[in-house]
């Protein structure tokens, strides 16, 4: 009868991504194999590399998933991180990681019988001498099995050593764990959309270096910084369109007024000319901003 062994000690080839420590009970920030895991909260986020931002970045069988959050657009730190982590959940439930199963199939890279689980036992002369099945199951719980070839010769002892694999597979259950808040983001319901902050309406956003405190409009000074003329700018597809208005044939108030005005046509010609090309183009739902380079 094959010799039956349970925590043997014996190291096995294939690594299941579990983890000691139930994600309920992760503190806010821990430690695991030389990584530190934030709270659930900042899971996947990261301040943006411009300070102005906050950035999304999800990995889920080598393809990242990646969408930056600026806070101008939802209109302050706070408000795009309430983004950002909605955005997060939604990637997180739409793209769960392997099952534990499915990695334990896996072939590792030190694994020399080319079958996942399974290891070929040899004396010191390097004759195989039995063939041992095991499968990680868990904190604690590590089974294993052996087939002697003594016992069953080196064919029939092979496969039994793959269908007790098998066997122990079934066992397996759940999800790979790769963050401790990871299946506590998965499982938290979606926030209503109605609640979350919304973006700020396209040519609304004030850029850094705005001075006038109007997106749009600027004034332009001569080199001795006095007020020469107030100007509207918007971008038309690929056209720029833009109106003048002279501080000293209008007055100061009066040019910044003009330019004011002048910015609302040009953003009222943007959205027709943007309704028109919609109603032009054929039907369907728009496809989602996703991948490396996404950005709102």
């Amino acid at each position: 009868m094959a010799k039956s062994e349970r925590g043997t000690g014996r190291k096995s080839d294939e690594r299941d991504g579990s983890t000691t420590t139930p994600p309920q009970q992760a503190p806010a920030a821990r430690k695991s194999r030389g990584r530190v895991f934030h709270a659930a909260a900042m899971y996947g986020l990261s301040l943006g590399s411009d300070g102005r931002s906050w950035a999304v970045s999800l990995v889920r069988e080598g393809v990242c998933l990646y969408k930056s959050f600026s806070f101008s657009i939802y209109g302050g730190e706070k408000e795009a991180l309430l983004r950002a982590q909605a955005w997060r959940d939604e990637m997180v439930r739409e793209h769960p990681p392997v099952s534990r199963q499915s990695l334990a199939e896996k072939v590792r890279r030190n694994n020399k019988s080319g079958i996942p689980g399974v290891s070929c036992m040899r004396d010191a002369q390097g004759e195989p001498t039995g063939w041992i099945a095991q499968t990680h199951l868990g904190t604690g719980n590590h089974v294993s099995k052996y087939f002697g070839v003594a016992r069953f010769g080196p064919v029939e002892a092979k496969l039994l050593a793959i269908a007790e694999r098998q066997k122990q597979l079934q066992q397996m259950t759940g999800l790979r764990r790769i963050h401790p808040g990871e299946p506590l983001v998965r499982a938290a319901p979606p926030l209503p959309p109605e609640t979350l902050p919304q973006a700020v309406a396209r040519g609304a956003t004030l850029l850094s270096t705005n001075t006038s405190g109007l997106a749009g409009v600027a004034l332009l000074t001569d080199k001795k910084g006095r007020a020469r003329r107030w100007i509207a700018t918007t971008r038309v597809g690929d056209k720029q369109m833009s109106s003048g208005f002279s501080v000293m044939v209008h007055g100061y108030e009066q040019a910044k007024a003009l330019a004011i005005e002048a910015r609302n046509r040009q953003l009222q010609t943007r959205a027709e000319s943007h309704a028109g090309k919609t109603a032009a183009a054929p039907g369907g739902r728009p496809r989602l901003a996703r991948g490396r380079h996404a950005s709102t």
